[in-house]
């Protein structure tokens, strides 16, 4: 897309309404455009005349000036929401009316559907004022916004609507420059494969406004450039004109941008493409620094550098472009730049798989060179050395040889001895541990048994002791007499069973108690008599051999199931640990006792 005809607003008012503005100006607004002024004679600039500066350098200050994007876009929003508090403050029509256009006017270059939104009710505060004058600046300034956009069916509309009878001589170059505008555009829609085309109609309408356009015009030396364009006889005048009038310019505005994109298209025509490039970069860096997303040349340089085959910098100008028609929202630019985009992002895969190439032959003969390099050198190191002399040491080094492998050949036979003997010692032991462990593991089951053997000799006691309980009572005295002499017997086996037991746990156990009590809280440890064992310890020594049920521990002791699981809650209750650890431990108890 070329850059053609935008016209910011200008207020054309009579002197009393220029008045009656002024005075309904508030603060804020004064303080805007001190601001601007004093923006206008201090910021940074680039002079046309320090361009002794070729365009390799420019491109170089495009590219630091590419990195505050972001920075001279905030600044747009904060002129936007300036202006827009400015609006909310204001109820006169009139004065709505200009602050709308001016947000619009900042919009145009910026945000297209924003511009489209305040540009048309700018339109509606003109038709309720009855100003046939402002609608008409106001339909040239959105036919702009409609043709940057693509809709040209609609950006017709708002020009043929245009009135000319109340055109000024200002307003009509505005309104005729947008035509212009429009019909170029029209034509690099339908023939979309085409950079540049400029119709015979809007030649016409450029050499009308060429003919009353004077230099007091703030785009003068714009038209007098894009006219030279097309006629080849004016190129080397406009190009003179152009470069005097942009040798003071500091490059900080959009009619900067237009001009010096102008230039470098009179400088490409005449061949001179290093001036080209220049004033395409100036004009970037103009671009750049109003926030204009509309832009042209940038796009122009990223298509010299990828012919140039400059793909980095040829990525990273045209990556911006489609950020910028993104955010401008100028979906049939977009379309194009992704199309160039996916040029250049070709371009720039060939050129790495290239280099690819390239390091690998650069590998490959560096390598071959060190191997030939090492070849020549083991090559002339054994021309010097002396036949005799090298088979004399190969002699010595083959009975060396020999001596180190006798060593270590008997090194290796003592090694694969003591092997066998640490196998033989290791099975031994292995050996050794599987019958102490049948060992421990036959008197635990023996231990275990022979407690059955007495507990079911007990029950046999105690349905003796029944028996005669019965015959007693059916007064069977005889029989009594016979089958016993003392009812004291059982109670008596019972103890001495109890005793038995004792005897035989700690025995097994020597050191059952003791490991039993570290299980304990400090000051629960359960104390027997020396050599006994009380029914606590009876009952988890039981557990230890592998008997946990509360019912068979109960049939063993010879007391009820309900008193063994009391106790063994009681003793529980006092440990250190939870119910289920608590009986793993106890499990492992005297584990390595002999």
């Amino acid at each position: 897309m070329t850059y053609l005809f935008f016209h910011p607003m200008k207020a054309v008012i009579t002197n009393a309404r220029r008045t009656k503005f002024i005075t309904q100006l508030s603060i804020p607004t004064l303080s805007l455009v001190l601001a601007t002024i004093f923006c206008a004679l201090f910021i940074p600039s680039i002079k046309a005349q320090n361009a002794s500066m070729s365009s390799k350098e420019l491109l170089h200050y495009l590219d630091s000036e590419l990195s505050r994007a972001h920075e001279f876009a905030d600044q747009k929003e904060e002129r936007i929401e300036r202006l827009k508090s400015q609006l909310i403050q204001s109820r006169d029509d009139e004065e709505q009316f200009w602050l709308k256009r001016r947000i619009a006017s900042e919009y145009s270059t910026y945000d297209s559907d924003s511009a489209l939104k305040y540009g048309t009710c700018a339109l509606e505060l003109a038709e309720r004022l009855t100003r046939p004058d402002l609608q008409n600046d106001t339909r040239v300034d959105l036919g702009y916004t409609l043709t940057a956009m693509g809709l040209l069916s609609q950006a017709r509309r708002q020009l043929e609507a245009v009135d000319t009878a109340y055109l000024s001589p200002r307003s009509r170059i505005d309104y005729l420059g947008q035509l212009v505008f429009y019909l170029t555009h029209e034509e690099q829609y339908k023939r979309a494969n085409v950079t540049y085309s400029f119709p015979a109609d809007a030649q016409v309408i450029l050499d009308s406004i060429c003919s009353i356009v004077t230099p007091e015009h703030p785009e003068y030396y714009y038209y007098i450039g894009y006219q030279a364009l097309n006629e080849e006889s004016l190129r080397e005048h406009a190009i003179d004109l152009l470069t005097e009038h942009l040798r003071h310019s500091k490059f900080d505005a959009h009619i900067d941008a237009k001009e010096a994109w102008t230039l470098a298209q009179l400088y490409g025509w005449v061949g001179q493409e290093e001036e080209k490039k220049r004033y395409l970069a100036l004009s970037a860096i103009a671009d750049m620094r109003v926030a204009n997303r509309d832009i042209a040349s940038i796009e122009e340089l990223a298509s010299m550098e990828h012919a140039e085959n400059h793909l980095d910098r040829a990525m990273t100008y045209i990556g911006y472009c489609l950020e910028c028609a993104e955010l401008y929202k100028n979906r049939v630019r977009a379309l194009r730049l992704a199309t160039l985009q996916t040029e250049i992002s070709k371009s720039s895969q060939a050129q790495v798989a290239r280099l690819q190439v390239i390091t690998w032959i650069a590998y490959g003969l560096g390598l071959i060179l060190i191997l030939s390099l090492i070849a020549s050198l083991l090559y002339i190191r054994k021309q010097r050395e002396a036949v005799k002399l090298r088979n004399h040491q190969l002699a010595d080094l083959n009975t060396e040889l020999k001596e180190k492998l006798t060593e270590l050949s008997q090194a290796y036979s003592q090694l694969a001895e003591r092997t066998q003997q640490q196998a033989q010692l290791a099975e031994d032991l292995r050996v050794s541990n599987d019958k102490l462990a049948q060992s421990d593991a036959g008197k635990e089951r023996s231990l275990g048994q022979m407690i059955s053997i007495s507990s079911s000799i007990i029950h046999q006691i105690d349905d003796f002791r029944r028996t005669i309980s019965r015959k007693l009572k059916a007064r069977q005295t005889d029989d009594v007499r016979r089958m016993v002499d003392t009812p004291e017997l059982p109670q008596t086996i019972v103890k001495d069973f109890y005793q038995k037991i004792d005897q035989l746990v700690l025995e097994i156990f020597p050191d059952f108690v003791e490991q039993f009590n570290t299980l304990m809280e400090p000051g629960n440890e359960i104390i027997p008599k020396e050599g006994q064992l009380n029914t606590d310890l009876r009952i988890y020594a039981l557990v230890r051999l592998g008997i946990t049920d509360s019912v068979s521990i109960a049939e063993v002791l010879h007391c009820s199931p309900q008193t063994v699981y009391n106790k063994r809650q009681k003793v529980r209750t006092n440990s250190r640990l939870d119910r289920t650890a608590f009986v793993e431990a106890v499990k492992g108890l005297c584990r390595y006792s002999s």
